[in-house]
């Protein structure tokens, strides 16, 4: 979310905010300026929290990531970026795409985690294969099932059981606290003889195992499947886990398919003597594969190699092309599918991933190709491509991937279109403003000269006025009485302040006026020069000067003494009801900026009223209180703006005030 938006930008942050993917925005200096709900949700926080804060501040695990460099390219080359990242800190994978956005970059990402678990579970699953596909007998069998499966589900042990005589019997055991040639009766109420039992697995969390199973001591979650081939249970397989565990359905369905081809290797290993049988596990372990691949949410074809021949593919091609798996007898019936170059030419026959893999043996990555569905409507969809091996290296089959990445292309031209919009919207409000803007400034300076000029013509009859009462008090002294001379005493008074305010005027017109001279300013010394001068005003008083380590900045000398001269008068003048006055003159930096302030113990101010102390002629004490003109803080302000600052006051009546303002540094 963000602030200070026009309604149509708020329409469009809107727009973003209720994407069903993360995504946010920074400015230059990496600042967020937008965030959507669902990208704080992801990293933890909300919205409010991240605007104006910098992304490497907030999140300084993302430097060591693929999110820095890539960021950085983008906000460098005003290029866009897309990749996919993993950020150890969420424990996640995202596809990111960053692209350039204002002076900044934006950020739209997709948690792609279960689809890179699903990728590293197949990849499993097809070492497992491998792995159980040249095991030559039941104890090798047995190791390379758990040799190969323990890692892909993270479990700390496990155990091939077979049954025997009148127990189950370990075959082989991996890490689990039951040891090789371990006998359970299958009287007893542990996993791996319910499993075998039931002929159904079992999945056990802690809670479940606490007085179950004394065999299986140090245990926090335990599965139990039993190895089925053709309705005949051969044994189980025994899983541990040193943590608790949920077994998701993504985990249960990766354990049973471990135990699946486990279970084929076993009766394979078994029956390897006799043929038939052992056609007869080939054919179950195909099937089995075949309704794995059936279950993949991506589209897959697999083709022989060297023909290329189109030897099967799964239900996921019609769900995304719309049109049934075509057989191909070899590279050139490719063709059939209907895809497009960038370009808008056909892909022929050896321009599919496919093709080129079969012929070449290169392994495609995330090609996305436009494609014509079934259905007449056209779609994009990111192809990956690799080689299968035999055991002995020789490639067999290719295999390619394809995912549907309609809906990306589609948002992703949806939001070119809102930035195409949106930029034509800022140029035009900004050409708007820049019009204002220098109407405003010739305004400013009509009304600078006019009030220069005012200030100058009414000095001459100003002084008239003070020279005639002059004069008259003179030649009237012996005659004059007392109620005339009240009358002179006020002529003479409001002539007095009359020409202080001229002079305030005259130098309110002057500080816009006035040509800067800029120059090294050393703050600290300006301060000390300032209080000698003010030496006069302290005289009769007990005041305590508290001035810290003050910098040397760039501007103009005689306007910044000016701005010490008005705070620090002013902190004197409204101290002076203190028995004890306490000024305090201090600087700090901050994000590039010298803030420097003036704080006294004085009368202080009603803070609702805070923005009228820096307006011309505007008082908030009366005449006879404190003296003044009101125009020495709206010098103050028209000083710092021409230095590129700001100014600002912060007080409670009774407690004091503190004024500041801030310089570049």
């Amino acid at each position: 979310m963000t602030t200070d938006l026009s309604p149509r930008t708020a329409n469009l942050y809107a727009l973003l905010d209720g994407l069903l993917d993360p995504f946010f925005a920074v400015d230059a200096h990496w600042r967020f300026t937008f965030v959507n709900h669902h990208a704080a949700a992801i990293m933890g926080t909300t919205p409010p929290v991240l605007l104006g804060r910098v992304l490497w501040e907030c999140f300084p695990e993302a430097l060591s990531t693929a999110l820095h460099p890539h960021y950085h390219a983008v906000m460098n080359t005003r290029e866009v970026a897309e990749f996919d990242a993993h950020y150890p800190a969420l424990g996640v994978w995202v596809e990111v795409r960053a692209f350039p956005h204002d002076d900044g970059i934006a950020v739209h990402f997709r948690d792609i985690t279960e689809r890179r678990l699903a990728d590293e579970r197949r990849e499993r699953l097809l070492d497992v294969t491998r792995a159980l596909a040249g095991a030559p007998s039941t104890w090798a069998v047995a190791e390379a099932a758990l040799r190969t499966g323990l890692p892909a589900l993270e479990a700390s042990g496990g155990a091939v059981l077979v049954p025997g005589a009148d127990s189950l019997t370990v075959l082989h055991s991996l890490g689990a606290a039951v040891g090789e040639d371990a006998a359970l009766p299958p009287e007893t109420l542990a996993p791996a003889t319910r499993a075998f039992r039931a002929g159904a697995p079992v999945f056990l969390r802690a809670a479940d195992l606490n007085a179950l199973d004394p065999e299986l001591e140090g245990a926090r979650a335990v599965a139990a499947l039993p190895l089925v081939v053709n309705a005949q249970t051969l044994g189980v397989l025994l899983l541990q886990f040193s943590t608790d565990r949920t077994f998701n359905e993504a985990e249960r369905d990766f354990a049973a398919s471990l135990a699946g081809q486990l279970a084929q290797a076993l009766a394979r290993a078994q029956l390897s003597d006799e043929r038939e049988a052992t056609l007869a596990a080939l054919k179950v372990e195909r099937e089995r594969l075949a309704l794995i691949l059936a279950q993949m949410p991506v589209a897959i074809w697999v083709a022989e190699v060297p023909s290329g021949r189109l030897i099967t593919g799964n239900d996921a091609i019609g769900r995304i092309l719309r049109r049934d798996f075509l057989p191909a007898g070899g590279i050139d019936e490719y063709s059939e599918y209907m895809g497009f170059h960038p370009d808008g030419r056909r892909y022929e026959g050896l321009d599919w991933p496919l093709a080129r893999t079969v012929t070449t043996g290169q392994t495609v990555e995330n090609e996305e190709v436009e494609m014509l569905r079934g259905d007449g409507t056209r779609g994009y969809v990111s192809y990956s491509s690799a080689l299968i091996h035999d055991v002995d290296g020789t490639p067999a089959f290719a295999v390619v991937t394809g995912v549907d990445v309609t809906a990306r292309h589609e948002a992703e031209a949806a939001l070119r279109d809102l930035n195409e919009e949106l930029e034509a919207r800022v140029r035009a409000r900004t050409h708007e403003l820049e019009a204002a803007a220098r109407a405003l400034q010739d305004a400013n300076q009509e009304l600078e000269a006019f009030s220069y000029s005012v200030s100058h013509d009414l000095r001459t009859p100003l002084r008239h006025i003070q020279g005639f009462v002059g004069l008259l008090r003179r030649q009237l002294s012996d005659t004059l009485s007392p109620r005339a001379a009240t009358h002179l005493d006020v002529i003479e008074s409001s002539a007095a302040r009359m020409n202080t305010l001229i002079e305030e005027l005259l130098a309110f017109a002057r500080a816009s006026r006035a040509t800067m001279q800029r120059q090294a300013v050393p703050l600290g010394q300006l301060v000390e020069e300032v209080r000698a001068n003010l030496a006069p005003e302290q005289q009769g008083r007990t005041v305590h000067w508290t001035v810290g380590s003050l910098p040397t900045v760039q501007g103009d000398q005689a306007m910044l003494r000016q701005v010490f001269v008005n705070l620090l008068s002013n902190a004197l003048k409204y101290t002076r009801t203190r028995e004890e006055a306490r000024i305090e003159v201090r600087a700090e930096l901050d994000a590039g900026m010298w803030t420097v302030s003036v704080r006294d113990n004085g009368v202080g101010f009603d803070p609702q009223y805070a923005d009228r102390l820096f307006g011309a002629f505007q008082r908030l004490h009366r005449e006879d209180e404190f003296e003044g003109v009101g125009v020495g803080l709206a010098n103050v302000r028209r000083v710092v703006a021409r230095h590129e600052g700001r100014t600002g006051a912060e007080g409670r009546l009774g407690e004091g005030a503190t004024f500041w303002f801030s310089l570049p540094a």
